[in-house]
Protein backbone atom coordinates (compact mmCIF):
# COMPACT_ATOMS: atom_id res chain seq x y z
CA UNK A 1 0.00 0.00 0.00
CA UNK A 2 1.32 3.32 -0.86
CA UNK A 3 1.62 6.00 1.84
CA UNK A 4 0.59 9.19 0.45
CA UNK A 5 0.08 11.01 3.81
CA UNK A 6 2.50 13.80 4.44
CA UNK A 7 5.80 14.18 6.85
CA UNK A 8 6.58 17.43 6.17
CA UNK A 9 5.73 20.60 3.85
CA UNK A 10 8.06 22.11 1.53
CA UNK A 11 6.50 24.92 -0.29
CA UNK A 12 2.75 26.56 -0.47
CA UNK A 13 2.46 29.28 -2.70
CA UNK A 14 -0.27 31.18 -4.39
CA UNK A 15 -1.38 33.60 -6.45
CA UNK A 16 -4.48 34.89 -8.05
CA UNK A 17 -5.00 31.66 -10.34
CA UNK A 18 -3.32 28.64 -8.82
CA UNK A 19 -2.44 27.30 -5.35
CA UNK A 20 0.49 24.59 -4.83
CA UNK A 21 1.88 22.58 -2.49
CA UNK A 22 4.72 20.39 -2.55
CA UNK A 23 4.96 18.05 0.42
CA UNK A 24 7.64 15.16 1.59
CA UNK A 25 5.68 12.20 1.73
CA UNK A 26 6.06 9.22 4.58
CA UNK A 27 7.20 7.25 1.83
CA UNK A 28 10.25 9.44 1.23
CA UNK A 29 8.25 10.58 -2.75
CA UNK A 30 8.17 14.32 -2.90
CA UNK A 31 4.44 15.12 -4.23
CA UNK A 32 3.01 17.98 -6.27
CA UNK A 33 -0.32 19.11 -5.71
CA UNK A 34 -2.20 22.29 -7.49
CA UNK A 35 -5.85 23.82 -7.16
CA UNK A 36 -6.60 26.45 -9.70
CA UNK A 37 -8.74 29.04 -7.76
CA UNK A 38 -11.95 29.66 -6.18
CA UNK A 39 -10.60 25.99 -5.68
CA UNK A 40 -9.26 26.04 -2.03
CA UNK A 41 -6.53 23.32 -0.30
CA UNK A 42 -10.07 22.00 0.91
CA UNK A 43 -11.35 20.73 -2.23
CA UNK A 44 -10.02 17.90 -4.50
CA UNK A 45 -6.96 18.92 -6.32
CA UNK A 46 -6.67 19.62 -9.83
CA UNK A 47 -3.36 18.05 -10.70
CA UNK A 48 -1.23 15.94 -8.07
CA UNK A 49 2.55 14.65 -9.88
CA UNK A 50 5.42 12.48 -7.73
CA UNK A 51 8.64 13.57 -8.35
CA UNK A 52 11.25 11.62 -9.61
CA UNK A 53 14.29 14.26 -9.15
CA UNK A 54 14.97 17.00 -6.85
CA UNK A 55 18.21 19.28 -7.45
CA UNK A 56 20.14 20.72 -4.48
CA UNK A 57 22.49 23.30 -6.31
CA UNK A 58 25.87 24.32 -4.20
CA UNK A 59 24.79 27.54 -2.98
CA UNK A 60 22.64 24.95 -0.67
CA UNK A 61 19.83 28.37 -1.05
CA UNK A 62 18.03 26.62 -4.05
CA UNK A 63 16.19 23.44 -4.48
CA UNK A 64 14.48 22.40 -7.80
CA UNK A 65 11.77 19.93 -7.76
CA UNK A 66 10.65 17.84 -11.09
CA UNK A 67 8.03 16.69 -11.67
CA UNK A 68 7.93 14.43 -15.22
CA UNK A 69 4.29 14.15 -16.58
CA UNK A 70 3.27 12.68 -19.77
CA UNK A 71 5.13 15.00 -22.56
CA UNK A 72 5.20 17.99 -19.79
CA UNK A 73 7.91 18.36 -17.16
CA UNK A 74 6.98 20.84 -14.21
CA UNK A 75 10.21 22.77 -12.41
CA UNK A 76 9.56 24.32 -9.00
CA UNK A 77 12.33 26.32 -7.91
CA UNK A 78 12.69 27.40 -4.47
CA UNK A 79 15.51 30.12 -3.67
CA UNK A 80 15.99 31.04 0.07
CA UNK A 81 17.19 34.30 0.92
CA UNK A 82 20.56 34.26 2.46
CA UNK A 83 19.99 36.87 4.18
CA UNK A 84 16.83 36.10 5.65
CA UNK A 85 15.98 32.69 5.65
CA UNK A 86 12.14 33.32 6.48
CA UNK A 87 12.28 34.88 2.76
CA UNK A 88 11.89 32.35 -0.05
CA UNK A 89 11.34 33.32 -3.57
CA UNK A 90 9.19 30.67 -5.62
CA UNK A 91 9.61 30.00 -9.73
CA UNK A 92 7.42 27.43 -11.55
CA UNK A 93 8.47 26.56 -15.38
CA UNK A 94 6.35 24.19 -17.33
CA UNK A 95 8.17 22.88 -20.48
CA UNK A 96 7.14 20.04 -23.44
CA UNK A 97 9.18 17.55 -24.76
CA UNK A 98 10.27 20.06 -27.11
CA UNK A 99 11.38 22.36 -24.81
CA UNK A 100 8.82 24.93 -24.99
CA UNK A 101 8.82 26.76 -21.72
CA UNK A 102 6.02 28.29 -20.23
CA UNK A 103 5.97 30.42 -16.99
Amino acid sequence: MIDYQPKKSLVFCSNHEFIIKVDELQNQKIRYRCWRRPKTVSHPPDLILLNRNIRVFDQEDKLEFVFPFGEWTYVLEKITSKDTLSTSHIFLEVSDNQNQRFT
